[in-house]
């Protein structure tokens, strides 16, 4: 009797494991959006998890059955959205980057991945802006051949991150400012061998944003912070008239942004903390560590 039972048992998980292989990616998607919808009308929270990971389970074994990158690239994203409602970032992260493996020009993949990067450089994540830099410049190139620079970037926002709401905010001017800020931090935090070329790499990328949008307040916030970050270095070698030079030009930026958008208190603010870390720290030897 001992022994039929097991037979039994044995031949029962067999059955249950023929079956569950035998099903097609199509099923488990199915099953995967059953268990989104539970989880989303449930009120438990307990209730609510169980359903999350039934569709996490069943979504995953449909990307595991797909047959085509369409397919997969289509359940990934499915998977993308699900990941952004629990927050778990790891895993979202690890969506986008499949997503762009699969389609390396994915626009909406590498637009969410390039923001949640900044974001964590923005934090002080160690290592971060050497990746910014390298993903901003094969962003570029994606974004100049489907010649989308010029598109507003609110098309694809990601639940969850911060996102820049001063002004309306064009692909191009982003990608190249972001790649300008991550070659500033690069050098003012030591990361960089060669800051000199690294800072005359910061500026042009930042002027080349402000060539695409003349408007955006922020170009000139960090275009100062560049040549002030330039003048620093100069003046470590001695050159102290340089560096003076280079306070006046910082001001002279934040200047013009204030004539070009007089209504934008962003441009008067900028000029003013400019002006006041001036005077703050016109005895320091760190005269402009503050300008960040």
């Amino acid at each position: 009797n001992i022994l039929r039972k097991k037979v039994f048992l044995y031949s029962f998980v067999l059955i249950l494991v023929i079956l569950q292989f035998s099903r097609d990616a199509q099923e488990y998607i199915t099953d995967g959006q059953a268990a989104l919808k539970a989880a989303h009308e449930a009120t438990d929270p307990q209730v609510k998890k169980q359903n999350y990971d039934r569709a996490e389970r069943n979504l995953r074994a449909a990307y595991v059955k797909a047959k085509d990158n369409v397919l997969r690239e289509e359940v990934l994203f499915m998977m993308l959205d699900m990941y952004l409602e629990t927050q778990d970032w790891p895993f979202i992260m690890a969506c986008w980057d499949e997503i762009i493996n699969i389609k390396s020009d994915n626009v909406k993949a590498r637009y969410g991945r390039i923001r949640y990067l900044h974001i964590l450089g923005k934090s002080g994540t160690s290592g971060l802006w050497q990746r910014v830099s390298e993903e901003t410049t094969e962003f570029l190139k994606v974004a100049e051949e489907q010649g989308i620079l010029m598109e507003q970037t609110a098309q694809w926002d990601v639940p969850g991150i911060e996102q820049d709401r001063d002004s309306r905010q064009y692909l191009g001017p982003y990608l190249y400012l972001l790649r300008g800020i991550a070659s500033i931090e690069m050098a003012t935090s030591g990361a960089a061998t060669n800051k000199d070329e690294v800072l005359e790499k910061a500026i042009n990328d930042i002027k080349a944003a402000q060539q695409l949008d003349p408007g955006n307040i922020d170009t000139y916030w960090h275009l100062a912070r560049a040549v002030i970050s330039r003048g620093e270095i100069l003046a470590s070698r001695g050159n102290f008239e340089e560096k003076e030079k280079s306070t006046e030009q910082a001001k002279g930026f934040l200047e013009e942004a204030v004539r070009i958008s007089d209504t934008n208190p962003k441009a008067h603010l900028n000029l003013l903390q400019f002006n006041l870390i001036l005077a703050r720290d016109s005895g320091s030897e760190n005269k402009y560590e503050n300008i960040r």
